[in-house]
């Protein structure tokens, strides 16, 4: 009987070594595929906030030109005023 005890034991921690290893693969796993999700997740939202980003620009674009325009065409009226 005495025997037995130590032999039990270990048994029971293989056995409990076991279930840990199973409860970190099956962790792993999960892990793996929420990050593949999240990934997925981001690209589209990203895709999405770059498109509509893209519809805001082209309607506000000749009014930037203009505006870029402006602000060059008054460097080059200080530049060639004839104050030294």
């Amino acid at each position: 009987m005495i025997r037995r005890a130590p032999l039990a034991a270990a048994r029971g921690a293989r056995r409990l070594k076991r279930a840990l290893r199973n409860v970190r693969r099956r962790a792993r796993r999960a892990r793996r595929r929420t990050g593949g999700q999240a990934m997925i997740e981001y690209a589209i939202v990203t895709m999405f906030i770059l498109m509509a980003a893209g519809g805001v620009a082209f309607a506000f674009l000749p009014e930037l030109i203009d505006a870029y325009q402006v602000y060059f065409d008054s460097f080059y009226f200080v530049l060639n005023l004839p104050v030294p």
